[in-house]
């Protein structure tokens, strides 16, 4: 039989409130690997436009930068951690799966390496000592259904292992195992940017940030990274249709839905990371003063703050 890592069960004391008010102004961070750096930059630009968001929801890579966002972290302490993404720090292979038999392994590099560096970033954040509260998503291997856990959710995990679970690529990094008996994989399978969960929340206006690749014949990046380029093609593919739905969920909710230009870089480019800070601060300062903008403005929160903020 297989093993996979095992959650553990979050202490009580340690879980979000279930009786939180519904957020006004919503941030949604997309999965995208390490495109998702472009997030560092989206939060730059909202910190310096004074936007007071309420919630974070995120995917993947969002997960990960909206946790540790999320924690009360600094633009500039978000920056100097994504510094320590490194491809080292990411990836560290099965050695199994490179032995005779090795197919039969869960995934080529290991999870529990990855799991000990999201520990690093967010550790010990627990989603009740949040200043912002965060919902993060995986998919059940189960029943194929969308779980989703945080602030007002589920609260049965930590917070390390709902991050680790929201970016469980499979192939890539081992599916976790819940308390309940559930396997979870990557929530980007499912959702890749979360704006139908920003509306199920109550937002009166999200900034949607979808840094996931744009399927194109001409682009060949992703093959110069073999059977992880491979992989991720596949799943940006399957994650095609979704951007149907998220333009008609959009239209419900004022929603800047904004997608940086980080389509050059394949998924898993650790040296980039300063560029993909820049474009996603560009994006998120041009949408901010665009015209098409005019009615997530005037959904700007009248009265008091919702939550405590801290920049």
């Amino acid at each position: 039989m297989l093993r996979f890592p095992i959650a553990g069960l979050c202490p009580a004391n340690a879980q979000a409130s279930s009786q939180i008010h519904a957020p006004h102004t919503v941030l949604v961070l997309g999965g995208g690997a390490m495109r998702g750096m472009a997030h560092i930059g989206v939060i730059r630009a909202l910190v310096d436009a004074r936007i007071q968001i309420d919630a974070i929801v995120g995917t993947s890579i969002g997960a990960l930068v909206g946790a540790r966002w999320a924690t009360g972290a600094s633009v500039a302490e978000l920056e100097a951690d994504a510094r320590d993404v490194t491809e080292q720090a990411v990836l560290k292979r099965n050695l199994k799966a490179y032995m005779i038999g090795g197919v039969a392994q869960p995934s080529i590099y290991d999870g529990e390496h990855y799991r000990d560096l999201i520990q690093r970033i967010i550790a010990p954040a627990t989603f009740a000592s949040l200043v912002r509260p965060l919902r993060v998503n995986a998919l059940s291997l189960r029943n194929g259904d969308e779980r989703w856990f945080g602030s007002g959710v589920d609260t049965t995990l930590t917070l390390v292992d709902a991050v680790y679970a929201s970016g469980a690529i499979p192939l890539i990094f081992p599916p976790l195992m819940l308390p309940d008996g559930d396997i979870v994989v990557d929530g980007g399978l499912k959702t890749m940017v979360g704006l139908l969960e920003a509306i199920r929340w109550g937002a009166r206006r999200i900034i949607a940030i979808d840094v996931s690749e744009i399927i194109t014949a001409d682009d060949i990046a992703w093959q110069r990274q073999g059977l992880v380029g491979i992989h991720g093609r596949v799943v940006q593919i399957l994650a095609e249709p979704q951007r149907a739905f998220i333009q008609a969920a959009r239209e419900r909710v004022p929603t800047l839905h904004i997608r940086p230009p980080v389509n050059e870089w394949p998924s898993f480019t650790f040296s980039a990371t300063p560029e993909l800070i820049e474009e996603g601060y560009l994006a998120v300062r041009d949408a901010l003063a665009a015209p098409s903008s005019a009615s997530f403005h005037s959904a700007a929160p009248v009265g008091p703050a919702i939550v405590k903020r801290k920049a």
